[in-house]
């Protein structure tokens, strides 16, 4: 263990609803100086509260204070305030037996115009399940 001194509390807020609601807590305490309780958000918007950011109650994240901060591709970050989740590269595949190959997409754009144009043939896997399990549109049950 690398810092057997520092103890961890998680607490599962849930949805946006609860973290909303420690953020909420958080920045009212860090006005007054008090413990807002909470260190850090595995996931949140650091807009929000919208106060948040000119109290100070985020961390702007840079190489001085993250370590392996260099190495982080920067179009993932969403602010400064946030680092990249899980910034893995996404993968997508199909079935050349179902699609040419030369009507593959290409871009953002010409999958989501795709998808569109073929109901019920794209799936995808949630990416907290990290592709560990095998998904079927609905036509092939």
């Amino acid at each position: 263990m690398a810092h057997p001194d520092l103890v961890v509390k998680i607490t599962d807020a849930g949805d946006d609803n609860g973290l909303r609601a420690i953020a909420d807590r958080a920045l009212a305490a860090f006005k007054t100086k008090a413990d807002p309780q909470a260190d850090i958000f595995e996931h949140f918007d650091p807009r929000l509260p919208p106060a948040g950011l000119d109290a100070g109650l985020w961390v702007e994240f840079s190489a001085q204070n993250t370590e392996g901060f260099d190495h982080v591709n920067p179009l993932a970050f969403d602010s400064k305030y946030s680092l990249p989740y899980r910034g893995s590269q996404v993968l997508l595949a199909y079935d050349k037996t179902k699609l040419d190959p030369k009507d593959a997409p290409k871009s953002w754009e010409q999958l989501t115009t795709w998808i569109k144009a073929n109901p019920g043939q794209f799936i995808y896997d949630r990416p907290h399940k990290g592709g560990r399990r095998e998904l079927r549109s609905p036509r092939d049950s």
